[in-house]
């Protein structure tokens, strides 16, 4: 049948974010079609060889030193057996986004229409001098990254590609879909800064609330102790959730319903 769809025809087929949906099904009441799709995708990825087909699968991953792929750890399972499936008559390619300054530029490029060059030489040069100043408790490095990121700071693109690698995330798009829900809180807010942080990545935010913690539902306690210890102390809520942002994914055997006590704010 497949042969007899592309026969004659020069055929891109795009495939986008095929785990996370493989990953769904394979933990519902339709699981027995799992294996069914894989074997479906072994099939359609063997026509590349016979007629002038090209299929383009993205996963969530990475190619490793020894040319392997790689899987982010939430989703290691469906990564492996797809990737052996279709690697048999297919080849790997290095990802678009890759690395922190990929991740960047898609930002750049995905959410604002242009950025002012005069405003970011002039933010540039005020981060370093700050860096210049206080060594000793920043990285200097962040400022060579900050040219490539901004208006982005560096922590916040880090913290970001944690999530999308380690909290179930659908990685490129929901990256995009949640920096437009902080862009479009600070535009109507306005705080009076220059770059947009990790700590904007707020929990207390009910969109960002149910995006981040759509598999993780069991910790919404502890936001909720967050936000009641930290009401009027924003530094305070900011740590907290810089903190929770990155170690939430890994459920590291706190009970988030015992976990009261781990926020508590000393008031003066």
């Amino acid at each position: 049948m497949l042969e007899k769809l592309f026969q004659g025809e020069k055929v891109l087929i795009l495939v986008d974010e095929i785990v996370w949906y493989l990953q769904r099904l394979r933990h519902s009441v339709f699981s027995s079609y799992y294996y069914q799709c894989l074997g479906f995708f072994e099939v359609l990825a063997s026509v590349t060889n016979l007629y002038p087909v090209v299929l383009v699968v993205t996963i969530p991953g990475e190619i490793n030193d020894t040319g392997n792929v790689q899987a982010e750890a939430s989703y290691r399972d469906e990564v492996t057996e797809l990737s052996k499936r279709i690697l048999r008559v297919g080849k790997v390619y290095r990802a678009p986004i890759e690395t922190p300054v990929d991740l960047g530029k898609v930002l750049q490029r995905r959410i604002f229409e242009q950025i002012d060059e005069k405003v970011k030489l002039e933010v540039l040069a005020k981060f370093k001098e700050l860096t210049d100043n206080y060594s000793e408790y920043v990285d200097s490095e962040a400022v060579k990254e900050l040219n490539e990121t901004y208006p982005f700071h560096p922590y916040y693109i880090n913290t970001l590609r944690k999530l999308l690698e380690e909290a179930r995330l659908q990685k490129t798009r929901d990256g995009i879909r949640l920096t437009r829900i902080l862009v479009r809180k600070l535009w109507n807010e306005k705080p009076v800064r220059s770059l947009i942080l990790p700590s904007d990545i707020g929990v207390s935010d009910p969109n960002i609330r149910t995006m981040l913690l759509k598999d993780y539902p069991h910790f919404n306690p502890v936001v909720d102790v967050m936000k009641n210890e930290t009401k009027g102390l924003y530094v305070y809520f900011a740590l907290s959730d810089y903190v929770f942002l990155s170690t939430y994914m890994y459920e590291l055997g706190l009970n988030p319903r015992s976990s009261k006590t781990s926020y508590q704010i000393p008031r003066e």
